[in-house]
């Protein structure tokens, strides 16, 4: 009858995970109920490492924006603020002018996963 038991509570948390788990993952899979997602909406987008030859324009998005959504536990995420945060794309090896894409890279806290509304940006790279 145990082992019945310990079955239907593993059906329960893979239900709540959302992915079919074994008893030995059961576990981790129970910590994603007690996370907190928090959006941080219009977070800058800074350009890092440009030679001073250049300037850069962001095309995409235009506004020079994204939306970044963090996970966390809630006592960890009730004291998260944007400031915790640096969004930034790495422009140092830029060598020419033209549209370049590039991935956004986060700087942030290391107990904690983001999502971003952008995983890249567009920007305009021209002689200053």
């Amino acid at each position: 009858a145990n082992e019945k038991a310990e079955e239907e509570k593993v059906d329960e948390i893979s239900e709540i995970g959302g992915v079919g788990v074994g008893e030995d993952e059961a576990e981790d899979t129970v910590d994603v109920a007690y996370t907190e997602t928090i959006s941080f909406e219009n977070v800058p987008i800074t350009v890092t490492g440009l030679d001073k030859k250049f300037t850069s324009t962001l095309l995409k998005p235009k506004s020079g924006m994204i939306t970044l959504t963090v996970i966390a536990e809630p006592d960890i995420a009730g004291k998260l603020e944007v400031e915790d945060f640096n969004v930034l794309i790495d422009a140092s090896m830029i060598a020419a002018e033209g549209e370049q894409v590039y991935d956004i890279t986060v700087e942030g806290p290391t107990n904690i996963q983001w999502t971003l509304s952008e995983k890249e940006v567009t920007i305009m790279v021209e002689l200053a």
